[in-house]
């Protein structure tokens, strides 16, 4: 998907974890992926492409810096959620890596 396609709808998600403040953030394309803006981390494919080959982030990296807090979807949950939200997040992402490796 491309970034402009992105732009259109709220396809980033700040997940908060309340009390604590704790923040995961996930963006929606194709499938869902883990973004971690402080450490320029995600869990897609083309992250890991270009980052290991050296030509720089995936585009869903460069959406998060180009766009406002008004373009995020904000979802709030309790710190009890928080493990079982890792966990299914995890979960996910591991799938989808295994269904298109399996594919390649």
């Amino acid at each position: 998907m491309k970034i402009e396609k992105l732009f259109k709808k709220r396809y980033i998600k700040e997940h908060i974890f309340l009390p604590s403040k704790r923040r995961l953030y996930t963006i929606v394309s194709n499938e869902e992926y883990w973004i971690e803006p402080n450490i320029n981390f995600c869990s897609c494919k083309g992250y890991y492409f270009k980052h290991k080959n050296g030509k720089g982030i995936c585009n869903h990296l460069k959406l998060l810096a180009l766009i406002n807090d008004n373009m995020i979807e904000t979802v709030k949950f309790t710190d009890e959620e928080y493990n079982i939200f890792l966990y299914i997040l995890i979960k996910d992402i591991t799938r989808y890596a295994l269904k298109t490796h399996l594919n390649n």
